[in-house]
């Protein structure tokens, strides 16, 4: 269920569709409430889907996704506030 949900999501990014409906940004927070992601998290994540991509595809597209993936992963980090100062 999950990946049709997210191959929604990256379809609107890369092909310029309208086929997700949701708020990935909210979807996020609200997990968060209760998983308390990480920097370590999204670096995984990161790490995964660049690992992925560039085993199975090329080119523009393939670049431009990575490139997009960073900047929700780092807006994501910026709204649960992981990069505030641990003092």
């Amino acid at each position: 269920h999950h990946l049709d949900i997210i191959s929604d999501f990256w379809n609107d990014i890369l092909f310029d569709t309208i086929t997700y409906k949701n708020n990935v940004m909210q979807k996020h927070l609200d997990k968060n409430a209760y998983v308390s992601f990480t920097k370590e998290h999204f670096a995984i994540w990161m790490s995964y889907l660049s690992q992925t991509i560039d085993t199975y595809f090329k080119g523009n597209n393939s670049e431009r996704m990575k490139a997009r993936a960073q900047s929700v992963a780092t807006v994501m980090q910026l709204k649960m506030n992981l990069y505030q100062d641990k003092k």
